[in-house]
């Protein structure tokens, strides 16, 4: 595939040709669903340039859907209408991996949107791949994936986390795991804890799915990465804002002694490592009393 030429310049002409396509052709949407996927594994090329062409390309295509769809943005825009998560465009600019300098133009979104949910499942398959450079390809077509979904991706939450918990301990292809922790921090970003804390405690619990162990170990991880992502969405003015709605939840699980005693070692490392996410980012919060004794400032 001309996607994996070895010559940069090759790729760069590729990826610019879709883009064209995408762009001009007369029958454009017919073909959308099969280009698609290509201009995101684009936003993952090794080279860095090409990844920048990529995303402005994606930006003048949504500025494209922007002007088709004029009128129902309009009205949106009007409204002031924006994902929760965003506590009404506090926390839109909130870093993204590159080669996202910013959170991708609403057309952009709503174009990538309409076609992602057609090929996760294929991504899924790959995560578990024999072939080391699908698995890695598989893990960032994924994250470009969700950097445009954002809260949309709440619908379709449980087959992605089934997919990505062993992925997580994927030690033969580290990439994989790294790729894949940002993904973890990005729905803890952009999805409500009630869309995904239950799905994740029954797996931490043993309750449901094959080969438990190893996704005990990675629900576990998942979620400590999870709480990182909520910590880093925190609005200056809600307190500790989803973390909020996860904290109960969390000191109820560790409350049983039964579960805390049954955990593998690797298991009780992750377990430390999300108890660490839930407290290190309130460190500067922490307040000394007179008497020398310590409290945690949550407002």
């Amino acid at each position: 595939l001309l996607a994996r030429d070895r010559t940069v310049q090759v790729r760069d002409m590729f990826y610019r040709v879709i883009s064209d396509w995408l762009l001009k052709l007369p029958d454009r949407v017919d073909h959308e669903a099969r280009l698609v996927p290509y201009m995101l594994s684009g936003l993952s090329d090794s080279s860095g340039e090409i990844q920048n062409m990529c995303f402005e390309q994606l930006e003048e295509i949504g500025e494209m859907i922007e002007e088709e769809k004029e009128k129902e943005i309009r009205d949106q825009r009007q409204l002031g209408v924006d994902a929760e998560w965003t506590n009404d465009g506090e926390l839109v600019n909130l870093p993204l991996p590159a080669p996202w300098e910013h959170r991708p133009r609403l057309g952009a979104r709503m174009f990538i949107r309409s076609h992602i949910f057609k090929f996760l499942k294929a991504l899924y398959r790959e995560l578990h791949d024999w072939n080391v450079e699908a698995k890695i390809r598989a893990s960032q077509m994924l994250l470009c994936a969700i950097v445009y979904a954002e809260d949309l991706l709440t619908q379709h939450l449980e087959p992605l986390l089934f997919a990505t918990y062993r992925t997580l301990l994927d030690a033969e292809t580290p990439e994989v795991p790294k790729t894949i922790a940002i993904v973890f921090k990005l729905i803890g970003r952009y999805c409500p804890p009630v869309s995904y804390f239950k799905l994740i405690k029954a797996v931490i619990k043993c309750e449901v799915g094959t080969d438990v162990a190893a996704n005990q170990h990675g629900a576990i991880l998942g979620l400590s990465y999870i709480v990182k992502g909520v910590c880093e969405a925190i609005p200056s003015d809600k307190g500790i804002g989803r973390l909020g709605e996860l904290l109960p939840e969390i000191l109820e699980m560790l409350e049983e002694h039964s579960f805390i005693s049954g955990l593998d070692r690797p298991c009780r490392e992750a377990l430390c490592q999300l108890l660490r996410n839930m407290v290190i980012p309130f460190k500067n919060r922490i307040k000394k009393l007179k008497n020398g004794s310590e409290y945690l400032m949550f407002t």
